[in-house]
């Protein structure tokens, strides 16, 4: 799990999360699948955004999960979910240049809207 913690998205609306997902969907295309948002809770302020599709593997599949949130945090994760619906943490491997690249991108996302 990668977690970001800022101020910067202390007082945003929640069509400005949108926004930031929506850009994160165009701009962060390099990881094994691509990201789309799947929710917007206006009620709660957050914005999920998942693998689209979702890779799949005999009985799991495996699927990045990012979730940004009104008040200051953005996370991603890796999970892999079994038949049987259990779904569990796993390591996402990613090299240094895509760590960078990826850290970037979110700390970039959240400043997207600021003009």
């Amino acid at each position: 799990r990668l977690s970001y913690q800022t101020d910067a998205l202390a007082d945003v609306t929640v069509e400005e999360l949108s926004k930031i997902s929506q850009w994160l969907a165009t701009r962060v295309t390099y990881l094994l699948e691509p990201l789309a948002p799947v929710e917007l809770d206006s009620s709660e302020g957050v914005v999920q955004m998942r693998s689209t599709p979702p890779q799949q593997q005999d009985d799991e599949t495996n699927y990045y999960e990012l979730v940004i949130r009104q008040g200051g945090q953005v996370a991603i994760t890796r999970f892999q979910q079994r038949g049987d619906g259990a779904r569990q943490n796993v390591p996402a491997t990613l090299t240094r240049e895509v760590l960078l690249r990826l850290v970037g991108d979110l700390v970039a996302a959240v400043h997207a809207t600021d003009a």
